[in-house]
């Protein structure tokens, strides 16, 4: 699997200009994570959660302080091309939860953590249909919790359980 088969549209910003504040806005409103600070089609940096945090911790003007004086730069970058596997290790190894996706100077997406993990669970997920009655739902619910392990539940419909068995389940 490969980078392109997994990553996300990427927000961008084409103002590095931009102030802090209508960036974090701007990210806060999408709920998409970093923006891609780009100039004449150029990656420039990223700016990414910590780096607003970091602004307001250090006392920014976040009013007059723009996107480029607190992004990080120089940007780790991956290719389009680059396996799913080896864009994980990298993510690991610079402990870095986004990785722009380039090839060739052009912005193509971002691959996030969260794609990352949804590609292996979707590769280790078993679908399994039961035919079972809400005791029997109930008592595999209860079964699941005495694991304490996460289960993932990828369903079209919202999920309708028992009382008995959503007991527990946040």
């Amino acid at each position: 699997m490969q980078v392109s088969d997994v990553m996300t549209a990427a927000p961008v910003s084409d103002r590095p200009d931009e102030n802090v504040r209508g960036a974090a806005s701007r990210m806060w409103g999408q709920r998409t994570g970093p923006l891609l600070v780009v100039s004449d089609g150029r990656l420039l940096g990223i700016l990414t959660h910590l780096d607003v945090l970091s602004a307001v911790a250090r006392g920014f003007d976040v009013d007059a302080t723009s996107v480029q004086t607190v992004m990080t730069t120089p940007v780790l970058t991956v290719a389009p091309d680059l396996s799913l596997r080896d864009a994980a290790a990298l993510m690991a190894e610079h402990q870095v939860a986004d990785l722009p996706v380039v090839s060739h100077g052009e912005v193509y997406g971002l691959l996030r953590q969260s794609d990352v993990l949804a590609a292996l669970l979707a590769g280790t997920a078993a679908v399994v249909e039961v035919d079972a009655t809400d005791a029997e739902v109930a008592e595999a619910a209860r079964v699941v919790l005495d694991l304490d392990q996460a289960v993932v539940v990828p369903y079209a419909q919202p999920l309708r359980l028992p009382a008995e068995a959503a007991r527990g389940l946040v």
